[in-house]
């Protein structure tokens, strides 16, 4: 094991470019970490991690600082695994429940949106807009 560990520092110290190049395959490969038996659960897990990824644009964009403190520290933690390792799923589910969190806070967000652009007398629900 300590073989195959020296062996793959080796091979990122040799080629950083190369691995770097990789780092969105591995991204994309830890992005799967919720137990999939079905297309709603792909879905489920998807827009989960979206919103985790999302949520701190939201934050900057509409100066909430919550929001950027509520995702800062699980997406340091999925981009120092795509950039330092292999990825695989496992090492991801860890973020499971704070990607559910930030799901329900872009939800609740949009529907609080409609909700008052609907009560203000609006037909058409605008997006962000970054100030």
């Amino acid at each position: 094991r300590e073989e195959k560990k020296e062996f793959a520092i080796q091979r990122i110290v040799n080629n950083p470019l190369s691995h770097l190049m990789a780092t969105p395959s591995f991204g994309w490969r830890g992005l799967w970490s919720f137990e999939i038996n079905h297309w709603g659960d792909a879905f489920l897990n998807f827009s989960a991690f979206a919103c985790l990824f999302a949520a701190p644009l939201i934050g900057w964009c509409e100066k909430r600082i919550g929001w950027i403190l509520v995702s800062a520290v699980p997406l340091s933690y999925f981009w120092m695994y795509a950039i330092t390792s292999h990825f695989i799923p496992r090492y991801s589910r860890p973020l499971i429940p704070i990607a559910l969190v930030c799901m329900v806070m872009v939800a609740v967000d949009c529907f609080s949106r409609l909700i008052d652009r609907e009560q203000a007398g609006h037909q058409s629900f605008v997006g962000l807009r970054c100030r």
